[in-house]
């Protein structure tokens, strides 16, 4: 009997050494495998609204409050991007002593491809293309306010990390930051 228990306690061994604790018998993980930027992705909105004031701010002094409220999900599949957008601002100008109140919202779902870029840590974005909320009436372009669509442009600088992920377009005063 103890022959029969040592090769049977040997295979065992032999099996759990080849799982090496991945439970797929040593074969390689498709989604570590993944590039960074694979996953679902939330904008933080409050960091993206300080960069926008504080860009507005330097650039005229008048704008005296400048907030962004709401959403953005992406999700970044093989080469595929995927986006809904849900944003408000809502700025206040000063006209001499007079305060004017902006507001605006940009709802938006949009889809592309994407693909590494030809720089190092930047993605190329092709065929993006949205579709704005149709049940919507005051949007951000009827109200004088740039629309936002961060996906709009060819190329874009990327930084990622495990729970963060930074883009950046070329020129652009601001970075979008997003978070698993």
């Amino acid at each position: 009997m103890r022959p029969r228990l040592a090769v049977a306690t040997a295979s065992l061994l032999l099996l759990a050494g080849c799982s090496a604790g991945t439970g797929d018998f040593g074969l390689p993980d498709p989604v570590a495998d993944a590039p960074c930027i694979v996953g679902n992705w939330t904008l933080d909105v409050a960091d993206y609204s300080a960069q926008s004031e504080a860009w507005l701010q330097g650039i005229n002094p008048d704008y005296i409050d400048v907030q962004l409220t709401g959403s953005a999900e992406a999700t970044f599949g093989d080469g595929t991007l995927s986006a809904q957008v849900d944003l408000s601002t809502s700025t206040i100008l000063l006209a001499g002593e007079q305060p004017i109140l902006s507001e605006g919202r940009t709802p938006y779902t949009g889809s592309g491809d994407w693909e590494p870029g030809d720089d190092a840590d930047t993605i190329d974005v092709t065929y993006w293309a949205t579709t704005p909320d149709p049940g919507v009436i005051g949007t951000a372009e009827s109200a004088g306010l740039p629309t936002v669509d961060f996906f709009a442009v060819p190329s874009l600088a990327v930084t990622c990390t495990a729970d963060t992920l930074e883009l950046t377009s070329t020129g652009a005063p601001l970075t979008a930051r997003w978070h698993r």
